[in-house]
């Protein structure tokens, strides 16, 4: 990672936008030395598990494993060119190559995802979407699937009914929507943008060497919740 995004998540840390709690992990540039180059985990805290597993600071995460989140649970991680927030009760599992994930299966919870290049799939209970380089915000149960575009390109499309869809191309979060499945069908709407906000999509670019389109400036007010 660039010094550069290193002194920008210190920042923001310091300006409260990405306050952590006391047992979170986080690395900072002194840690450099202490861990190795290429972990991938930037923040544990509360109870996370790969395969069934208790995860650690050390764990190793690789195209075919599954990630469960527990209550009051914080998880931040990269692989590859993408990086994840994951909170708490999310369940996600990840499909690919031995290399390269191209498709998310989010069974419930809620992920705040930033992608590098290339196509993937985001496959929830209730919808399926197809991005290109994309930030995006899930919030998934049974029967709901709420998509954040934060910006980049996505399309959204209902799994029980094909003709409930739609394309999105955003710069910053124009264009929420939720696909709700009940006993009448699959239908969307709009929604607003909800539950995570730029400091965060700030951060994990940051983990990645990368800055979102909309700039690194944070913006304490704009925290995005309902």
């Amino acid at each position: 990672m660039k010094d550069i995004n290193r002194r920008k998540l210190l920042q923001l840390l310091m300006m409260g936008g990405l306050a952590r709690p006391a047992n979170a992990f986080w690395f900072s540039d002194d840690d450099d030395e202490k861990q190795p180059a290429n972990r991938q985990i930037h923040t544990l805290q509360g109870s996370v598990t790969i395969n069934g597993q208790t995860a650690t600071t050390a764990s190793i995460i690789s195209p075919g494993d599954e990630i469960m989140t527990g209550e009051n649970t914080r998880f931040v991680f990269h692989q590859g060119k993408d990086a994840y927030l994951l909170r708490s009760n999310t369940r996600m599992n990840l499909e690919g190559n031995s290399t390269f994930v191209d498709t998310l299966r989010i069974v419930s919870g809620a992920v705040l995802s930033v992608f590098g290049s290339g196509n993937k799939r985001i496959i929830t209970p209730v919808a399926t979407a197809g991005i290109r380089g994309t930030g995006t915000y899930f919030e998934v149960n049974d029967s709901e699937t709420y998509l954040c575009t934060c910006y980049g390109n996505a399309s959204l499309t209902s799994n029980e009914d094909p003709s409930v869809t739609e394309s999105m191309s955003t710069s910053h979060h124009e264009s929420p929507r939720i696909i709700r499945k009940t006993a009448q069908g699959s239908y969307m709407e709009k929604a607003p943008a909800i539950n995570h906000t730029d400091a965060e999509l700030i951060m994990l670019e940051a983990t990645v060497g990368r800055e979102p389109p909309f700039g690194t400036e944070y913006d304490p007010d704009a925290d995005y919740s309902a």
